[in-house]
Parts: structure tokens; sequence; C-alpha cells
């Protein structure tokens, strides 16, 4: 359940390699990571960068020797990718949580009155535990197959495109699309009706 290792590679992907990740300080053991993940996240919500030099001034103790300490986070990478950190990292803290979870219930259960409804409760504390990365990991899921979609659209290059007829009108805009609105303004009793009949006309000899 702690892994100081998995810690500073971690934080090593974050302040090294700008990886980003969903961590709070209940993610870590060691007091120094704690304090170096809390001072990342306060810059991170500032929208300021993340290196050593910002997150050493944000911490002002030079006493830590923390520049010494962020230095030497890439010696604790033993993991081959970012990701597996990040499991074993999130991994441990559930099994953490469980464990006090555990504890908790061994010290209550002889008082419970309403069984049922304590159960229904632990089982809501439980479900806390196991997906409390779920929303990001869906989050990631959904971006990748949505990147996917557009890439496969772009492939199959449909043309979309409805030609009005009038040339110089269809050099400016490469035909009117589907998905999009296009307004054509002119000055009044400039025939723009002839364009829309002309359109409508087109339409239904398409269909």
């Amino acid at each position: 359940m702690i892994n100081e290792e998995v810690e500073r590679a971690i934080l090593y992907y974050i302040v090294f390699e700008h990886l980003d990740f969903d961590i709070t300080e209940k993610d870590f053991i060691n007091l120094k990571n704690k304090k170096i993940i809390r001072v990342i996240n306060e810059l991170k919500a500032k929208k300021e960068k993340i290196t050593m030099l910002t997150i050493d001034n944000k911490i002002n103790d030079k006493q830590g020797k923390w520049l010494e300490y962020l230095s030497e986070l890439g010696e604790y990478i033993r993991t081959e990718k970012p990701e597996t950190a990040y499991k074993i990292l999130k991994d441990n803290t559930k099994k953490r949580e469980l464990y006090e979870l555990c504890k908790k219930i061994a010290k209550e259960i002889m008082e419970i009155e309403d069984i049922d409804l304590y159960i229904e409760k632990i089982i809501s504390n439980l479900q806390k535990i196991q997906f409390q990365t779920q929303q990001e990991e869906n989050f990631i899921q959904n971006v990748t197959n949505t990147a996917e979609k557009i890439e496969a659209n772009i492939r199959k290059k449909e043309n979309c495109d409805l030609h009005t007829g009038f040339f110089d009108l269809d050099t400016l805009t490469d035909g009117l699309h589907k998905g999009e609105l296009t307004i054509i303004g002119a000055r009044p009793r400039s025939r723009k009706d002839y364009l829309f009949l002309a359109n409508s006309r087109q339409d239904c000899e398409q269909e």
C-alpha cells in the first residue's frame, strides 16, 4: 500500500514530462511528496507553469533542499510507462481507503441496529473507492473515440457541398455545406429570393 518510488516517478512525469494526472495529497504517503503535489495543484489551478523553480519558490523553504530533491526524481523511475505508475499509485490509494473502511466497520459492527441500512452505506462507500478514477478514464476514452471518428470522416473525403450555380458565390464560399448556417445579405430588391428559389429547385432535383 506504500510505494515511494512510484510517488517520485509520478512527480517526475508531472514536473519534467509535463504530463497531467488526476491526483491529490491523499494519493501520497511521503510528507515531502504530499507538499509537492499540493503546490503543483495550486500552480495548476492558477494556470502557472509547473517547474522545479516555480515549485521551489512556492514552497519557500530553503532548509528542505527542495531543488535538490526535485532534481533527483528521475532516479526513481523503474516502471515502463507513466500509465503504469499512475495505476499503481491509485491502486495503493484504494487499498489504504479500503483498509481504513474495514477498521471502521470492525469498530462499529457490534453496535449497528439496522444492519441492512448499514450494508447499503458500506456498499456506497465501496463504490466511491472503486470508481474514483472511472470518470477520468471514461473521459479519456470518449476523447479517443471522437478523434477516431473525426479521422475516419476525413479519410472518407465525402463531398457535402451544395453549389449554387452562381460562380462568384461558389468561389467565395466553396459551396454551401451541410451542418452550417450560411447567411447571405444584400440590398433590398436585389433578387435574393431568386437565389433561394434556384437552390430549392436544385434540392428537389437531387431528391
